[in-house]
């Protein structure tokens, strides 16, 4: 006969992962969500029920850790970037949602329970505060990136730091250490422990990873002492250890991708261990004896509970209302922010301890934690479906998405025949940009490479303008390139990346080289990787080598409408290569595939005979092209991984690409084109001054002088610090168009942004442009303002002047008013178009 409670610690381990196993499978049978199943099964086997286990000191400690686990893991997996927009917006919520069950609760207190001042501010930090106890079904739903869904996790930070504030405070008052000197130490500590979390903590963080050699377990042990460090460290300056692992979960976000391997750890053993404890040992408090003491416990569980439930359900009402989000939303939000159990606790347990709440009210707070902690699932398992279904039916078939194209560039050699690649792909009807993006790797020299990678975006940009294409360059700063470049193609969600090659590779680089290679490992859309020996406009055909049931692949047909429209674009002839029994599944395939261009086939027996049919075919302005597989699809085979190596030498003389297929089920949905400058930004860096008439013909220096001396007045120093930089044109040419150049500086010694046009009615001639310029521009933008905004306004300023009736206009203006309210028309039509 086995005694209760059990004491055996290998029996109590089992018994707990056996409720872990059959709860939820029971309740979900039910139709409750199997979370609610785990808190029930607690309430039954606690002490205060059969008493099968004991809620002692194991159970403490697990349980903590799993509340700790399950704050950490919420910050660890917010979209920050949805975060940095909805901040506000997370602010709102969190402030309206704390304080209306704070108002009920001194309303309450005062009119109908008699309750004390700080009695009443304690159970409103009680009912003001709640636990994200529904997130794992919000996270199994996948609707943790709906804005709603952020703002809540947002605002649980919020209602909670506010929650354990009243109650330091409360605890001050009432222990008489409510001093100056205490508040100002509290200031003092609280802000010092946000500086290291949220600014020491990412850079130890960077530094452990650079240096783990991608040790799994060692980086998994890592962030669970980070984690339980920071939590305790949070309780020595007056804050509860779940504020300290949410914020160590948001510090340390953007180092643990969300779909990384340690990421899927992280959140199994928080799934499958630690939070199931958190649940089964919140249910393990409920006290089944007290529904039958009377109706006080009955009444004040009522009156709390009602509390919980009014406040919260105003404040999603309030910001639906406000932000305009559906009722579904509304309701998810509303079930998030319902359960009580973590500050709920803290507070409670402190205020008996001090004698502010009575036994009863103890025991009422317990019944309000199972009444929330029921409804709050019940009501995200329910609406956040309806979320799900609605996201899922809102999804986008492929062949209607446009595709959207990122270029990582490192090489400024290679840079404006990547740009090319990506501009020739781009469909005349594609409203979406190209993505010009630049990864430095995150160290002592960050500045200066941040400095290069700007340079090589900003002739990037100035090359992609000459074409009328709109661009969006970014700069990402990364502990490593690919996973720079692999969060870059997520959240700009990219669906075709060309990159560049040198042509060589070795034993330990595999196919193209270890940051390729590993690109193609942990991507699955498009990826164009191109070797340049010519520029693309020089090239006659296409010479497309296609393996074997290559055609059976499911991104076959957005490879091939890719091709075509480069072939179309450049105006090609393209050819087919590929074994005889591929032709002819191969030729309906292609002929199915808009646009129509005109193409030929070249068929040889078998596919092993692929580069001696290629030295028999290919002429010397051939641009060839290998349709290539990722290991594990339907037509790879190893002989594909060597052969990009073995076409690169053996055609070095000719622009060679290799092609991955998309593996992606669906598309990117499609967005507006990127923000451009419009006419109320403009005036602002134009100003009146900025315009200056009768630019003189003279030595291109001498010219920029001229113009920055009457728009910036006689400041010689201002002046000569700023040339250089202008004057930096190696690489690209300043012309954007026949009578057009544009020069710009990003640069300290500007005070403010500033665009300056000189006009020429007769023409100027600055170096490296192919005839006579009659408007000049020049962009000064202090270093303060952030790399890619001011990318930004040089693609606007590029992108200014678009015709050549334009450049007549400006070129006959009589006076530099006409001419300023002229380039202001121009802005206008401009962002009009964009």
């Amino acid at each position: 006969m086995i005694a209760l409670p059990i004491t055996n610690p290998v029996l109590i381990f089992a018994t707990v992962m056996l409720i872990v196993l059959l709860a939820p499978m029971l309740f979900r049978r039910l139709g409750v969500p199997g979370l609610v199943g785990l808190i029930v099964a607690g309430a039954v086997v606690g002490p205060n029920a059969i008493g099968l286990l004991e809620r002692g000191d194991t159970f403490e400690l697990l349980g903590t850790v799993g509340l700790l686990y399950l704050m950490f893991t919420a910050g660890l997996s917010m979209d920050l970037n949805q975060f940095a927009q909805q901040k506000g917006r997370s602010f709102v919520f969190g402030f309206i949602s704390f304080l209306m069950p704070q108002l009920l609760a001194l309303g309450a207190g005062h009119y109908l329970m008699e309750w004390d001042l700080m009695t009443s501010l304690l159970v409103g930090a009680v009912v003001g505060s709640h636990t994200l106890l529904a997130y794992p079904i919000a996270e199994r739903l996948g609707i943790t990136k709906n804005p709603s869904v952020t703002m809540t996790m947002g605002g649980t930070m919020v209602t909670d730091l506010v929650s354990l504030l009243i109650l330091a405070i409360v605890s001050a008052l009432v222990s008489g250490e409510s001093g100056l000197f205490f508040w100002i130490q509290f200031v003092v500590l609280v802000s010092g422990y946000g500086v290291v979390i949220f600014f020491a903590l990412p850079r130890l963080g960077r530094a452990f990873f650079q240096g783990s050699d991608r040790q799994a377990d060692m980086e998994f042990v890592f962030l669970l002492a980070v984690v339980f460090v920071a939590a305790y460290t949070a309780e020595l300056v007056y804050l509860a250890p779940i504020i300290g692992a949410f914020m160590t979960g948001i510090a340390l976000n953007r180092l643990v991708p969300e779909r990384s391997a340690l990421m899927l750890r992280i959140k199994f053993v928080g799934d499958a261990l630690f939070i199931p404890f958190f649940l089964i040992s919140v249910g393990m408090l409920v006290d089944a004896s007290v529904l039958v003491q009377g109706l006080e416990v009955w009444l004040l569980a009522g009156l709390l509970t009602a509390m919980v439930w009014g406040g919260k359900f105003i404040a999603a009402q309030a910001v639906q209302w406000i932000y305009r989000y559906s009722s579904t939303e509304r309701w998810v939000i509303f079930g998030l922010s319902t359960p009580q159990a973590a500050a709920t606790l803290a507070v409670t347990l402190i205020g008996f301890e001090m004698g502010l709440f009575s036994e009863a009210l103890v025991n009422a707070v317990i019944l309000l934690i199972l009444a929330t902690s029921i409804l709050g699932p019940s009501l995200v398992e329910k609406y956040g479906r309806e979320l799900a279904l609605q996201a899922e039916r809102a999804a986008y078939n492929p062949t209607d998405v446009p595709q959207r194209i990122m270029v990582p560039l490192a090489n400024p050699e290679s840079a404006n025949d990547l740009m090319d690649v990506a501009v020739l792909l781009r469909a005349d009807a594609s409203e979406e940009a190209i993505y010009p993006t630049t990864v430095v790797r995150d160290g002592p020299n960050v500045e200066g490479d941040v400095a290069h990678g700007e340079s090589m975006l900003s002739k990037a940009v100035l090359h992609a303008a000459a074409s009328e294409v709109p661009v969006m360059p970014s700069t990402r700063i990364d502990y490593n390139v690919v996973n720079g470049m692999v969060r870059a193609i997520k959240e700009d969600r990219i669906s075709t990346v060309v990159i560049g090659w040198h042509g060589q590779s070795t034993a330990r680089e595999y196919i193209f080289g270890s940051v390729l290679d590993q690109l193609l490992e942990r991507t699955r859309q498009m990826i164009i990787v191109s070797r340049f020996a010519h520029p693309m406009n020089t090239h006659t055909r296409m010479v497309l080598a296609v393996p074997p049931y290559a055609d059976r692949e499911s991104g076959f047909a957005d490879a091939m409408r890719a091709l075509k429209v480069l072939c179309n674009q450049a105006g090609l002839d393209l050819i087919v290569v590929a074994a005889e029994a591929s032709i002819e599944p191969l030729s309906r395939r292609i002929d199915a595939t808009k646009p129509s261009v005109p193409w030929a086939t070249q068929s040889m027996e078998q596919w092993g005979q692929l580069v001696h049919t290629l030295d028999d075919l290919v002429e010397p302005n051939d641009l060839l092209v290998l349709m290539n597989e990722r290991e594990g699809s339907i037509a790879w085979r190893p002989g594909l991984d060597r052969l990009p190596g073995v076409i690169a030498q053996r055609f070095a003389d000719h622009t060679f690409l290799t092609v991955y297929m998309s593996e992606e089920r669906f598309a990117p949905a499609p967005s507006s084109r990127p923000d451009r400058i419009d006419s109320g930004v403009l005036s602002e860096a134009l100003r009146p001054e900025c315009v200056v008439m009768g630019m003189p013909d003279v030595d291109t220096d001498d010219m920029l002088r001229h113009v920055m001396r009457c728009a910036l007045g006689d400041r010689p120093d201002i002046i000569e610090a700023v040339l250089p930089g202008l004057l930096d044109a190696e690489g690209y040419a300043p012309e954007l168009r026949p009578g057009v150049a544009l020069y710009a500086a990003h640069t300290r010694h500007a005070e403010q942004s500033s665009l300056l046009v000189g006009i020429s009615a007769d023409g100027v001639r600055p170096k490296h442009t192919s005839g006579p310029v009659h408007v000049v521009l020049v962009l000064l933008v202090p270093r303060t303002v952030p790399t890619d905004w001011y990318l930004q306004h040089l693609a606007a300023a590029a992108e200014l002047i678009q015709t050549n009736e334009a450049v007549e206009s400006l070129r006959t203006a009589e006076t530099a008013k006409t001419a300023r309210k002229r380039l202001l028309e121009e802005a206008t039509t401009a962002s009009a178009v964009a």
